[in-house]
């Protein structure tokens, strides 16, 4: 009380008193604050009772205002006494002794104003730095001290000073007392030993120090959550600095790396054995606003508060590393691998438990998406895939994680093979060429999937894409390749021939029509061989894909009954059309009635079948004709002339400066029509293309725009360069993914979900070799292999056996696709799960076409 009083009186005096400069009032109070410790021997009085915070405060505001009056980068008396006069020494040592009681907590704050209120670069002063680099080693001596929040602000504002000017960080660079015994086996040691012992290996070998990170880790561990995120922001900020010699110091001579790893290995170590992956995924978390509260949450589990508290500081250790130099975020990168996914996750993810596998390879897929630094992302590829980028051989075992995630994916547990495909797909998602690399392009880059030039594979590709000027449609649709398929062409119905506008048009095709009953066909009765055609205006009433395949299954009896002779006049006189079409920006197509001469018999009229077809925005797809055993023909006289016109728009540059764009497109019609009509169970007016489309644009460039510092090829290696000597193998992850592809009738429908989606991925890179393999329908393959289009097509052909015994099939997988929607409620048939892989492997369709389409554009320029 009599203190108070005192220094009551003591205001008042020196309210009365003479006005004094600003310099000797600066030493009035310092010589009070140094009469107190000569005058008074009580050391039980504690700080506050006493007048040495309120003198320590003027102390600070006459030299903030002595700076306000001074000219820029001038040093005033003030200033000048503080650093010949040792003050900062002296109060450095008052405030380790913490004598009187708080005597700490007043230096700290004293410090740490000094440096942030003075504008002036005080740190370069060797009055300065000293005491400031001594009173740095204070800092977290007492774990849970009472100074902790006067603590961190003081080392936060260094470094904050440092990030500043970074050359500053050379003065708390402490150099080794004995640098000679500093040799080979005393780093062996420093790096091999525990954190405890660090210190006194430091001692003993007299390595540099940096007492900075020393005392921001100490403070890191604080049990106030307030203190540890802000001495985790100032070693973001130490971390980040450009000076090479504070990062070797970082990582050569603290505890920095090893702290940090260690503490990830300990929170994952206090998670519980089993978590649900949806309840993993669903954590959302950011380093620094962790506060969770039970009472509050609504979606509470148990373990939630450890998982946060695990991902929270995995959020932290990936924010270091892409900040930190490069030599430290590397550094630290390597440590977690070593400390924490080798010794902890890799037995974790390759347990025999089924539980365990979920929870372990959730967090692994948390961990994986939560990944931004380059340097993490590596270690973790490398950790899962390994180094291999080698051709793959048949049972090869490179990395056994990575061979043991691929086996999952086709494994007897759904749910297992659900979270394996799942870490894939994100694994492809990330920017890194490895994945990619390692999966995928090291068994597609020799290209030996490709026959050899000259052979004849299950899988023809038209003469355009080859270079030998044909249509796309030329080779493939032909009757008598091995890509015509007409096993899917529904019946034609002619009991409405009285209704028909042209009976000139009827002629006679001999034909026989299976009695099959499908959507929008009628059904024909009768078993004889009927001798009927059909006019343009009933062709052009139908479906134009139902159309289409109509002509298919009329050319396979035309095409057989033509000789060679007339098979290669034909194809000529289709090329010449087609090259007509293709130099103009609007056609006039004329579907008429010729004249057919035969030897011995009159003249008579023969229907000439035109089917004109439109590709998204009207781009010619298809353009067939076709007549029966021609071999001379002419237009008729106009007199006798039966024409359909109509004009399609084209586009302005696409099919005169571009012309292999329809080649590309094709590629689109073929996924687009791989699903038969009579299968098919989604809307016409509405079957989510367009959807599709808008996915399949924003994805295909964000693809491209990451892979374009790879360095890839913009066309495919040349055949002639490519060594047929040794088989081709698509290494195992696409063989698990084709198998699993070929047996989606039979799979639920979470786990073809799954699948396509991770098909769906590696369809979007922007590799030629990639687009090829699994974008081509046309595509020849070599002996024995398989591409995507035709695991789909053997699916296809799947559905269609399948179908023929259960009545009313599309019926019913429109009403499974209403289910699914949440339209109708669930009856529980037992085909559901073959409805839901035909409704998947219809969507897939529509998403590869919209892939297809995307990359048409992205090849025109569009994109």
């Amino acid at each position: 009380m009599f203190n108070k009083f005192a220094a009551v009186l003591q205001q008042a005096v020196e309210a009365l008193a003479p006005t004094l400069s600003l310099q000797e009032d600066f030493v009035f109070h310092w010589k009070a604050v140094t009469h107190y410790f000569i005058d008074n021997k009580d050391d039980t009085i504690p700080v506050g009772e006493t007048n040495i915070p309120s003198h320590m405060e003027q102390m600070l505001d006459i030299l903030t205002q002595e700076e306000s009056t001074c000219e820029a980068n001038q040093t005033g008396p003030c200033m000048e006494y503080l650093l010949q006069h040792k003050i900062l020494e002296t109060l450095y040592a008052l405030g380790k002794a913490d004598c009187p009681s708080g005597m700490k907590q007043v230096v700290f704050t004293f410090f740490t104003n000094l440096i942030g209120k003075i504008k002036q670069p005080l740190l370069p002063h060797v009055h300065v730095h000293g005491p400031v680099h001594r009173l740095i080693k204070v800092c977290g001596e007492v774990k849970a001290g009472p100074t902790e929040k006067e603590e961190i602000q003081f080392l936060c504002m260094v470094c904050a000073k440092l990030k500043a000017d970074p050359y500053l960080v050379n003065f708390f660079l402490e150099a080794p007392k004995t640098s000679a015994s500093y040799n080979h086996t005393h780093r062996k040691a420093e790096r091999n030993a525990p954190a405890s012992s660090y210190k006194k290996i430091a001692s003993e070998i007299g390595q540099p120090e940096f007492n900075l990170v020393t005392s921001l880790l100490c403070l890191l561990q604080s049990p106030d959550t307030r203190v540890a995120v802000k001495a985790g922001e100032g070693l973001m900020l130490v971390t980040s600095l450009p000076e090479i010699n504070a990062a070797k110091c970082i990582v050569d001579h603290t505890q920095f790396c090893a702290h940090i790893s260690d503490r990830l290995c300990t929170l994952y170590q206090q998670l519980p054995i089993v978590m649900d992956p949806v309840d993993v995924d669903t954590v959302e978390v950011t380093w620094g606003l962790d506060m969770y509260s039970e009472a509050e949450d609504d979606n509470t589990f148990p373990g939630k508060r450890a998982l946060i508290s695990l991902l929270s500081w995995f959020d932290y250790c990936d924010e270091v590393i892409k900040n930190a130099h490069p030599i430290i975020g590397r550094a630290l990168a390597k440590d977690i691998r070593h400390r924490f996914y080798d010794p902890i996750m890799e037995p974790q993810l390759l347990q025999a438990s089924e539980v365990g596998i979920l929870t372990s390879t959730a967090l692994l897929i948390k961990f994986v998406k939560m990944t931004s630094s380059s340097s993490l992302l590596s270690e973790t590829v490398y950790f899962l895939l390994g180094n291999a980028t080698e051709k793959e051989k048949p049972g090869e075992l490179s990395s056994k994680l990575r061979h043991r995630f691929i086996e999952r994916c086709d494994h007897l547990s759904h749910e297992i093979s659900i979270v394996s495909l799942k870490l894939f797909e994100v694994l492809l998602l990330k920017p890194h060429e490895h994945i990619i690399v390692n999966l995928v392009l090291r068994n597609l880059a020799p290209r030996t999937y490709h026959a050899p030039p000259g052979m004849n594979s299950d899988n023809e590709m038209s003469d355009s894409i080859s270079g030998s000027g044909h249509d796309d449609d030329a080779l493939s649709d032909r009757p008598d390749s091995p890509m015509f398929d007409d096993s899917d062409l529904p019946p034609i119905g002619l009991d409405g021939l009285e209704h028909l506008d042209d009976p000139a048009l009827l002629a006679s095709f001999p034909i026989d029509f299976p009695e099959i009953r499908c959507r929008n066909w009628t059904v024909i009765t009768s078993s004889t061989r009927l001798r009927r055609t059909m006019t343009l205006s009933m062709l052009f009433r139908m479906s134009i894909w139902q159309g289409w395949k109509m002509i298919k299954k009329l050319e396979v009896k035309l095409w057989k009954t033509m000789s060679e002779k007339t098979k290669m006049q034909r194809m000529k006189w289709m090329n010449r059309v087609r090259r007509r079409l293709r130099n103009k920006q609007r056609i006039l197509l004329s579907v008429s009635n010729h004249r057919y001469h035969h030897h011995d018999r009159p003249h008579h009229q023969i229907p000439f079948l035109c089917l004109w077809a439109c590709f998204h925005r009207s781009y010619i797809q298809y353009f067939r004709i076709c007549d029966e055993r021609r071999k001379t023909w002419h237009p008729c006289s106009s007199s006798r002339q039966r024409s359909l016109c109509f004009r399609v728009k084209c586009d302005n540059h696409k099919l005169s400066k571009n012309p292999e764009i329809c080649n590309f497109t094709s590629f689109n019609f073929r996924f687009l029509t791989l699903v038969p009509e009579y299968i098919k169970s989604s809307p016409i007016t509405d079957s989510g293309y367009d959807t599709y489309l808008r996915d399949a644009h924003r994805q295909f460039r964000e693809c491209s725009v990451q892979c374009l510092r790879w360095d890839w090829p913009t066309y495919p290696k040349s055949l002639d360069r490519v060594d047929y000597s040794e088989a081709f193998y698509e290494g195992f992850f696409l063989k698990v993914l084709f198998d699993k592809m070929s047996q989606m009738l039979d799979q639920p429908y979470e786990v073809n979900l799954q699948l396509t989606s991770v098909l769906s991925k590696l369809s979007q890179f922007p590799h030629p070799h990639i687009h090829e393999f699994f974008i081509n329908p046309y595509l020849q393959l070599s002996p024995g292999c398989r591409c995507l289009y035709t695991v789909l097509k053997r699916v296809i052909a799947d559905v269609k056996g399948r179908m023929k015994m259960i009545p009313d099939f599309q019926r019913k997988c429109i009403q499974v696709r209403r289910q699914l929607t949440d339209m109708e409620e669930e009856d529980g048939s037992p085909q559901i799960e073959l409805m839901e892989g035909v409704i998947v492997l219809e969507e897939f369709c529509k998403e590869l076409a919209a892939v297809a389409f995307v990359k048409a554009h992205a090849e025109s320029g569009r994109i």
